[in-house]
């Protein structure tokens, strides 16, 4: 309809390439509005508006997942206000566009698998399962996720069980079902498993960078954070659309580097503790071997274009990684007696699927800046997908140790809030209000 109105010819649909499961939901608030209205605005205020209730469901399960966590409802709804104030959240909420559901389904995940960790039987497994298959007809950017948890989750479901047959299957067939089928679907209409409007674009140039080049050539990491953190519109390109980014100051967003980085020490500074407890020569090997590969990393100057505070959280996420890594190989998934349990595993386990999303997207946007010629695909949107295993990785581990952590928590609630109402006030509204 849109080509028809402008007079341009007719383009690949974007929308057409995801999975059904948002625009399915979307249907019914689709319908009402067209009850109010003949015209486009109608069904288009009742999506967004559902489209916000959809949020409000998100923010209720991160809440859910912070309080299981932490045991704490003050800590719970801290940070739920905390995800809700992240800009980019907000604009989400705001609009109509499928990663809403992401939202949803990334923390729902999260809090099954945390159920399934605390207590690893079938009925958890197979509500993992079912939280797995809800992903997989979301959009592709959760298989990234859907994959490590699974295998996380029958390997620990072996490790207690053994091998039972019947749940294990019923978990495979609840969480890739679904996924299996629309595959199926694009298979047989369009030749491919998962087609997207990218199969068919033609840039004029391009680039052959190695993965050490283009990290030397571009600040992929810097442009990545200040859209998920600090972003306002749509950081792309289009025909005939005015488009513009908002941004939250620098020095915002590098509170909230600093913010994480400092979260992730103390997480991880809990869990050597924990492991050290358990296994002190284990622990003192993976804090040397961690702390090597990022002193190499330092001196090998791999990151020359990011910002110092982004630098920070790329060598804290290698640390963690190694870290995990090392002691998880032997302490927890090669071992009849796991050193660690609970909460202490699945945190080890979320930072482990987290540096696998992170790798996966890493390696994708590097080709497609190549194919592109320029550096493409640093949406922040894009880490929706990882929302809850960040916050099981990272965020919930080390509040759940602070000391006067509620106090802490409704600080940096309170101004997550004013930073994202700054932006509304002082960036959003008066463009909005902009003559045109």
């Amino acid at each position: 309809s849109m080509a028809g109105e402008t007079g341009l010819p007719a383009d690949y649909n974007w929308i057409a390439q995801h999975p059904p499961l948002y625009y399915t939901l979307m249907v019914p608030a689709y319908w009402v509005g067209s009850l109010f209205s003949d015209g486009f605005e109608g069904p288009l205020y009742a999506v967004r508006v559902w489209n916000a209730l959809l949020m409000v469901v998100a923010l209720v399960l991160v809440n859910r997942l912070a309080r299981r966590f932490t045991e704490s409802d003050v800590l719970a709804f801290g940070v739920s206000v905390m995800a809700g104030s992240i800009p980019l959240i907000s604009q989400t909420a705001a609009g109509a566009n499928n990663d809403t559901l992401i939202v949803v389904v990334s923390v729902f995940l999260a809090y099954r698998w945390l159920l399934f960790c605390e207590t690893p039987n079938s009925k958890n497994l197979l509500w993992a399962g079912a939280a797995i298959g809800l992903c997989g007809i979301t959009k592709y950017t959760l298989l990234l996720v859907m994959a490590p948890v699974s295998a996380l989750l029958l390997w620990r479901f072996v490790q207690e069980k053994g091998v039972v047959v019947k749940p294990m299957l019923a978990f495979i067939g609840l969480g890739w079902l679904p996924l299996s089928l629309w595959v199926t679907r694009n298979i047989v209409l369009t030749g491919k498993p998962m087609p997207t409007a990218l199969d068919y674009l033609v840039f004029e140039s391009s680039t052959n960078y190695s993965l050490v080049e283009f990290f030397k050539a571009y600040p992929f990491f810097t442009h990545s954070f200040r859209s998920f953190w600090g972003i306002w519109g749509w950081h792309g390109s289009g025909q005939n659309l005015q488009l513009s980014t908002l941004h939250l100051p620098t020095s915002h967003q590098f509170l909230y580097a600093a913010l994480i980085t400092v979260l992730a020490l103390v997480s991880l500074f809990f869990l050597y503790l924990r492991i050290r407890q358990e296994n002190s020569s284990l622990a003192r090997v993976a804090m040397t071997v961690s702390t090597l590969i990022v002193l190499l990393l330092y001196l090998a100057s791999l990151f020359p274009h990011e910002a110092f505070y982004i630098k920070w959280l790329l060598y804290m996420v290698v640390f963690s990684c190694v870290f995990v890594a090392v002691t998880g190989v032997r302490g927890i998934w090669f071992t009849s007696r796991p050193l660690v349990g609970g909460r202490n595993r699945i945190q080890m386990e979320a930072i482990l699927v987290a540096t696998f999303f992170l790798i996966v997207v890493v390696r994708q946007m590097h080709d497609y800046s190549n194919e592109g010629g320029a550096l493409r695909g640093t949406h922040g949107r894009y880490y929706f997908a990882a929302l809850g295993i960040l916050l099981l990785a990272w965020v919930l581990p080390a509040l759940q140790r602070l000391r006067h952590r509620s106090y802490i928590v409704i600080i940096l609630a309170t101004i997550m809030v004013l930073a994202d109402f700054w932006l509304l006030l002082n960036e959003v509204v008066p463009f909005l209000n902009r003559d045109v």
